[in-house]
């Protein structure tokens, strides 16, 4: 079926554009992703599973305090990103991901690694290795949590549809998280209900079949655009 198009001159959240928010497009849906559930919080949205890498820091805003590029990935809040800057080379670069869809309600066992809790400024950035590593409250149960993952396909935001991230390696067994204030900082690894893998597309158009057990340094290397890193993925 043809896709709905949006309207730009409407509100993007309005009436008017109800009907292509709602849609799903196949080629954003993973087929062993299942998942039924919607997101209704402002109408039925349309899903997806394949997510922009933004980089190997947790901090993806355009710049960080020192006003240097903070974000390392292809893709992050008004990002400009052109091939030439990929110089690391778009075949040792990634550009998309997978996800697995958020639960929308309270997440069973088995689903609690598909949201992502939100953490307090002041205890995120008083973790010292928190750019690479896990806060504590990352994996603390009673968190307030973001439970719809991949469940808006046309919107930006980070725990909606918006990125992932190389901080962790492919489907981490700890929750997603994200830093509560300017939600400018998170963990989002890739993840999949393939067995002990993801797919990742590269720049260079290819994909590549990663497997959980991959080096870190090496899928650090993979997730920034320019580092100069010699690692490539196996």
């Amino acid at each position: 079926n043809r896709a709905t198009t949006f309207d730009w001159t409407q509100d993007f959240n309005g009436t008017a554009n109800a009907a292509a928010r709602a849609q799903d497009i196949k080629i954003f849906l993973c087929p062993s992703d299942g998942a039924p559930t919607r997101y209704t919080g402002n109408g039925p949205a349309g899903r997806n599973n394949y997510m922009p890498n933004v980089g190997d820091r947790a901090n993806y805003a355009e710049t960080d305090s020192g006003n240097r590029k903070a974000a390392t990935g292809i893709f992050f809040r008004r990002s400009r990103v052109r091939m030439a800057e990929v110089t690391d080379g778009t075949s040792n670069t990634a550009l998309f991901s997978e996800c697995v869809r958020g639960p929308v309600g309270t997440p069973t066992q088995a689903q609690d690694f598909y949201v992502a809790n939100q953490v307090a400024n002041a205890t995120w950035d008083g973790s010292a290795s928190h750019d690479q590593s896990l806060p504590a409250a990352c994996a603390t149960p009673s968190m307030t949590t973001h439970n719809y993952r991949g469940g808006q396909f046309y919107r930006g935001g980070t725990m909606f549809t918006g990125f992932y991230n190389h901080t962790l390696t492919p489907n981490y067994r700890a929750r997603d998280c994200i830093r509560d204030v300017g939600l400018d900082s998170g963990h989002f690894p890739a993840r999949s209900l393939h067995p002990k893998h993801v797919n990742v597309a590269l720049a260079d158009a290819s994909v590549r079949t990663v497997a959980d057990s991959v080096d870190i340094i090496a899928w650090r290397a993979a997730g920034s655009r320019g580092g100069g890193e010699i690692n490539s993925l196996p």
